[in-house]
């Protein structure tokens, strides 16, 4: 899947990564996106979840499409869409390379994805996206501060490619 220019990549994220978040699950997050240089943004993402919670499914996988993307410096905010239980709902995460400025061995850190454009609770972690009425909308004007906690990764990469300026 190309975009309508010459099918040239300007700007991408990539990332494979796996965290413990502590007393709730263990979480593989993998997505690939790329800008066209018409605009076009193609990705995906997947994740997988196993919970620590008997009560819980003990295995959850899921997927969508990426259809937005910002770099700036170190860091990209993300969104996409999640198909669950036949309803389409937009998702936005953020994420940081920590090898992207030159910091070798600097920490990687994501954000769990969570939804916009719906009924916010009081004291989920994702709570306070609620001016966010889409994903584009979060993509265009991140927020510089994040309501909902990053998480350093325990393994895998982030890899942030920025669109480079002639």
């Amino acid at each position: 899947c190309t975009g309508d220019g010459d099918g040239t990549v300007v700007e991408s994220a990539s990332g494979d990564t796996r965290l413990v978040i502590p007393e709730e699950r263990r979480r593989r997050f993998q997505f690939t996106a790329g800008r066209y240089d018409d605009g076009t943004v193609v990705g995906e993402w997947q994740s997988h979840n196993r919970f620590l919670d008997p009560e819980l499914p003990k295995l959850l996988r899921d997927r969508g499409d990426i259809t937005c993307f910002q770099i700036q410096d170190n860091q990209a905010w993300l969104g996409g869409t999640h198909v669950m239980g036949g309803t389409l709902y937009e998702i936005v995460w953020r994420v940081i390379d920590g090898d992207l400025d030159g910091q070798y061995g600097a920490q990687d850190k994501t954000s769990l994805a969570c939804h916009v454009g719906g009924p916010e609770r009081p004291g989920h972690p994702c709570y306070g996206l609620h001016e966010y009425a889409t994903a584009e909308a979060f993509c265009q004007v991140p927020p510089e501060d994040l309501p909902w906690p990053m998480y350093d990764i325990e393994g895998g990469y982030i890899t942030l490619q920025p669109e480079q300026t002639p």
